[in-house]
């Protein structure tokens, strides 16, 4: 009796147009293993070899995946053993509808109500993948992913920052509270459900929210999340610019405190930010009339003007801590930026290849500067700086100085003294 694995007719005749291999298969083709090796001739495939096939494929990815140093640094920064369900960490019964409002190159960011308390988090949600496989399937799109070691690096930077809302006893002579607070953070299997949705729309609204869809699975490897969880930030400035509901001398008030914040992050931890666009700056009504920084000992008390700024997505940023430097290599990433249009966002980033010498490692707080000179020179275009003179001068004066100077410390005593004049 013959093996029923082996049966002939398990086996089914396949033609050169018939056959169309998987778009990993084709990838993995290229790796120098000979049982990718196939002739683009009329072959005769069993169901059984195509299925050992299928499952070398799924073993050769898991491995990658799974042996990854970066990813098990990962579960231990989030304390765990192993990757959780969405549905296991945000259940539905107690998270209804989580809601997106944001996105970006490498992650959707979504917020929801604390079954506890009510208020506000955010939940940034990133897709990770092994820098290894990805480095070997030179042919599958990445796009939109993260790799272990920069998302673990992503992870330590945002804990540091976080912990600036505190003069804790290891750093009791910097405070600044324009970071994120990191609550927690975790690493999720599986795609998100359905109380994952797109937009802002409530639950009770006659217009039922769009489901959001899950992140294409191009590469076939497990599917994988980082989840920041962190306290509320506020809205983008950009949307607050747009719908008229700041005014001048508050987007000048903003632009102060994103300077102390800066400045507070810089000395403590070497930090340099290197993507602070308009989009990365939050705001967030407040009462109090003023925040309080501690920058290397030094108080400094800045007038809020209504509204407290949040400084987010630190993808791209670079951080010492404990003499080890985090930080992520951008020398492809700013290579691979080809814009029509030459904006002054985009001649930052030349700036910052050219002060770097594209030594990414390095510390280099000049970065710091060309990101308030895009800042404070952006701002003072806006039609609600422009109708306040007094405000728009300021601007201008600042942005000078930004340029002309080493460091964001250096520019402190100049805005202290531009304050205090006015």
């Amino acid at each position: 009796m013959s093996d029923p694995a082996l049966d002939s007719s398990d086996e089914v005749q396949v033609s050169e147009n018939e056959y169309k291999p998987s778009f990993l298969e084709k990838a993995l083709r290229k790796l120098p293993i000979s049982v990718f090796n196939r002739d683009k001739r009329p072959v005769k495939v069993s169901a059984c070899k195509a299925q050992a096939s299928s499952d070398f494929y799924s073993h050769f990815i898991e491995k990658k995946t799974y042996s990854d140093e970066y990813r098990s640094q990962v579960l231990d920064f989030c304390g765990q053993q192993e990757p959780i369900t969405f549905d296991k960490l945000f259940p539905k019964h107690k998270y209804r509808s989580i809601m997106r409002f944001d996105s970006g190159t490498y992650a959707d960011v979504y917020k929801v109500r604390n079954p506890k308390d009510g208020k506000w988090i955010v939940l940034k949600i990133v897709r990770t993948v092994s820098k290894s496989l990805q480095k070997q399937l030179t042919s599958v799109s990445f796009s939109g992913t993260e790799t272990f070691d920069d998302i673990f690096n992503e992870l330590v930077i945002s804990k540091a920052l976080s912990k600036l809302h505190h003069r804790s006893f290891s750093e009791p002579k910097y405070l600044a509270h324009c970071y994120p607070v990191l609550l927690d953070a975790k690493l999720v299997k599986g795609n998100l459900p359905d109380n994952f949705v797109r937009g802002e729309k409530c639950e009770d609204t006659e217009e039922s929210p769009q489901r959001n869809e899950p992140f294409s699975d191009y590469t076939g490897a497990p599917i994988e999340f980082v989840v920041f969880i962190m306290k509320y930030g506020g809205e983008p400035i950009w949307k607050m610019i747009k719908e008229k509901r700041i005014d001048g001398a508050q987007l000048l008030s903003i632009s102060k405190q994103v300077t102390f914040g800066l400045a507070v992050a810089e000395l403590c931890y070497e930090y340099e930010h290197r993507d602070l666009h308009i989009s990365n700056i939050l705001v967030k009504k407040t009462k109090k009339p003023y925040i309080r920084f501690h920058v290397d000992g030094v108080f400094y008390d800045v007038e809020t003007a209504g509204f407290r700024a949040c400084i987010v997505d630190h993808t791209f940023s670079r951080l010492k801590h404990r003499d080890t430097v985090y930080y992520k290599d951008m020398r492809e990433i700013l290579k691979s930026k080809k814009e029509d249009k030459v904006t002054l966002q985009h001649q930052v980033y030349k700036w910052m290849i050219n002060e770097t010498n594209n030594e990414w490692n390095l510390f280099c707080p000049k970065t710091n500067l060309f990101w308030l000179y895009y800042l404070f020179s952006t701002l003072q275009k806006s039609s609600l700086v422009r109708e306040h003179p007094a405000v728009k001068k300021e601007f201008e004066q600042i942005a000078k100085q930004a340029n002309n100077m080493k460091s964001t410390n250096e520019i402190l005593d100049f805005i202290v003294q531009l304050t205090d004049g006015n």
